[in-house]
């Protein structure tokens, strides 16, 4: 794959081969969920292991895959793996390692594709019998689905796009454009010079697609900003006729949250503003905001972080799980590219490990495994390239 830069003229050096890393099974392409720039961005899995293209090279997330990437798709903050012939569907936040959402019926049938909306509503099309494009919710509920017509049945591989009200299908067969008709999508073959296809990358997508409005509210913006008097969160919606309330909630190491405060929807104004007015102080702020239906299903936007501003050029979050037994983590947030070292100490000052790691402008994952130490009371301390605290935290090893 090679990365061309718009900004510079087209040159020798521009478009620049991107290096995928080895191993690597299959793309996706959307907002950026461990940093900022660029965004969209490229993921992929390597070793075990999330990627990202930072823009000149490839960055290791620190995040367990479960799958090989070999059917991915991902919007802002959420990121979909499918693995086919099961029908389990991972997904990943940029947080830490994916977890197993849903089990769908799908059972082979390909394209062994995925494709994630505005609002992490994700599809996937079936082409055996009974063949349909499928719409689950971020929660793994099914919302909405559409019967096909004109599609050749396949037994895997290929590919699909969602370009507006019409679903593009690439196998075997060739190219298939299907346009939306009521509850059913009519695809015609297409002549082209293309003779393979394998995965689509998808450009955003309105919430819902081309089968209707997803059922659940849709978020259309979630930001947040420091300010004097506290961290002040925003947040709009398409529609909120069907909530009953939204969650603000709030965690320090973006695993575990908390409620902080219930705001009731509005009636015509789709927007919202929220002030913590009293932040956890010396370290990394996590919020998300969670839409209760009256139904009872939980919708949430992705997780956005705030520094507070008296920390410098890097910043940590609590240190999870906690307490722990194999594995202690923290995510660091660093302004430019450095390292930093994360070391654990027993209750009389004692280093008993520590592991330094480079850090990226953005967000860099470390862990540090603790299976073998006794169970009790440590100091965690992370300090970063010049050796100054970023943060310290005592931390319960359990049996």
């Amino acid at each position: 794959m090679k990365a061309y830069n718009p900004t510079l003229p087209y040159s020798a050096s521009n478009p620049v081969n991107s290096g995928i890393p080895p191993g690597a099974g299959g793309l996706s392409l959307g907002p950026h969920l461990n940093g900022t720039t660029p965004s969209p961005t490229f993921y992929t899995v390597s070793g075990g292991f999330f990627y990202y293209w930072n823009g000149s090279a490839w960055v290791t997330t620190g995040h367990v895959s479960s799958l090989a990437a070999g059917n991915m798709g991902h919007g802002p903050g959420c990121l979909y793996n499918i693995n086919a012939p099961t029908g389990q569907v991972y997904k990943y936040t940029g947080t830490g390692q994916d977890a197993l959402l849903v089990t769908i019926p799908f059972g082979g049938g390909g394209p062994y594709d995925v494709v994630v909306d505005n609002c992490c509503n994700f599809y996937v099309i079936k082409t055996q019998s009974p063949q349909a494009l499928w719409c689950y919710s971020p929660t793994g509920v099914l919302s909405n689905s559409c019967t096909l017509s004109g599609l050749p049945s396949s037994s895997a591989g290929g590919g699909f796009a969602i370009v507006g009200t019409q679903v593009v299908v690439g196998n075997g067969g060739g190219l298939w454009v299907g346009n939306m008709s009521g509850g059913n999508i009519s695809f015609t073959n297409i002549t082209t010079t293309i003779t393979a296809y394998n995965d689509f990358a998808n450009c955003p997508i309105d919430c819902g697609g081309p089968c209707g409005a997803p059922l659940f509210v849709s978020f259309t913006d979630f930001q947040g900003k420091v300010t004097p008097l506290g961290n002040e969160l925003n947040w709009k919606t398409e529609t909120s006729k069907n909530v009953d309330h939204f969650s603000v909630e709030r965690s320090t190491d973006a695993q575990h949250f908390e409620e902080l405060a219930k705001v009731l929807p509005k009636v015509t104004n789709e927007e919202y503003v929220f002030k913590d007015n009293d932040p956890v102080k010396n370290i990394l702020n996590y919020y998300r905001i969670t839409a209760v239906e009256k139904s009872g299903e939980q919708n949430s936007t992705y997780v956005i972080h705030l520094r507070p501003a008296a920390l410098n050029t890097m910043a940590a979050s609590s240190v999870y799980p906690n307490p722990a037994k194999t594995e202690l983590s923290v995510m660091i947030e660093s302004v430019v590219a450095s390292s930093a070292t994360m070391s654990i100490y027993d209750p009389s000052g004692r280093l008993l490990k520590s592991v330094t790691k480079e850090t990226f402008a953005g967000i860099t994952g470390m862990s540090l495994f603790i299976e073998d130490l006794s169970a009790g009371v440590y100091m965690v301390e992370v300090l970063d390239a010049s050796g100054n605290a970023v943060t310290r935290q005592k931390v319960v090893k359990g049996d």
